[in-house]
């Protein structure tokens, strides 16, 4: 396992990939909330965006050559190398569907964030942004890339993990292989690489001020880090993921010299 662990420990270069994802599922309806023009009849996205053979970068072509799967748009954002008995193994990208269940509600975003707590507006706007959405679609895509190329271990793990709660009720047993032993499955490797790719693109649409962002301003900018940084912090290991990341985020070349503080 420590072999897998230390081979799966890399980024790939996705960023044409990603844009072409967004602009095919997202960028209208993007476009349309931020303009005030979408009406919350329709998503306005794909339900089915193509298989990965539409990708284009070198490491995506190899994958898909060896492990084809959907690319789809849900409720949430996953990689499911299981799948199920209509869509087969796939990859799940999203708008987060409450933000677009209110701004449907209430008409406009404009309308949407007067009911939103202070504290939480700027939380709220990062969620319809391109690099909170390109952020997602990175990190899914790496998770099939790692997986694909690295032994399959994201579904051997998950196939385990079935096995010890469908058949022997071991719920704990299966949380473990999960989580790689660490307190929360978001702290396993596969999972800090993921977030890494997240951080790629986040660094990528923010580069005229990526030099001037603290650590902590960073994670501000995208929805999900915010998240996991509240979680970490309430079982007490939000400096070990931090320290995880900055190692990370160091050896990828993604640290702006304000973040070098923190090191």
């Amino acid at each position: 396992m420590k072999s897998i662990e230390f081979i799966t420990d890399e980024t790939w270069d996705l960023n044409n990939d990603v844009d072409m994802i967004y602009e095919a599922a997202f960028s209208i309806i993007v476009s349309r909330i931020h303009s005030g023009k979408w009406n919350g009849e329709e998503y306005a996205m794909r339900d089915f965006i193509g298989t990965t053979n539409i990708l284009t970068s070198p490491d995506a072509i190899k994958a898909n050559d060896m492990n084809s799967v959907s690319i789809i748009t849900t409720q949430d954002n996953s990689y499911n190398p299981l799948g199920d008995a209509i869509r087969g193994p796939y990859i799940s990208v999203s708008i987060n569907h409450q933000v677009l269940d209110l701004i449907k509600e209430y008409g406009t975003i404009k309308e949407a964030i007067t009911v939103i707590p202070w504290k939480q507006r700027e939380r709220f706007m990062t969620e319809i942004t391109p690099a909170r959405i390109k952020g997602s679609i990175h990190h899914e895509l790496s998770h099939w890339l790692d997986d694909t190329l690295h032994n399959s271990h994201i579904k051997n793990r998950l196939t385990q993990a079935n096995i010890a709660s469908e058949k022997h009720l071991d719920y704990k047993k299966a949380g473990h292989i999960m989580s790689q032993g660490k307190k929360a499955r978001d702290l396993s490797n596969y999972e800090i690489n993921a977030q890494i790719h997240a951080i790629k693109q986040l660094k990528r649409e923010n580069e005229g001020m990526w030099d001037l962002l603290s650590f902590d301003e960073m994670i501000e900018m995208n929805a999900s880090l915010i998240h996991l940084s509240d979680e970490f912090k309430k079982i007490d290991e939000y400096n070990n993921w931090k320290k995880q990341l900055l190692k990370r985020m160091h050896r990828e070349k993604l640290l702006g010299d304000e973040m070098y503080r923190t090191l």
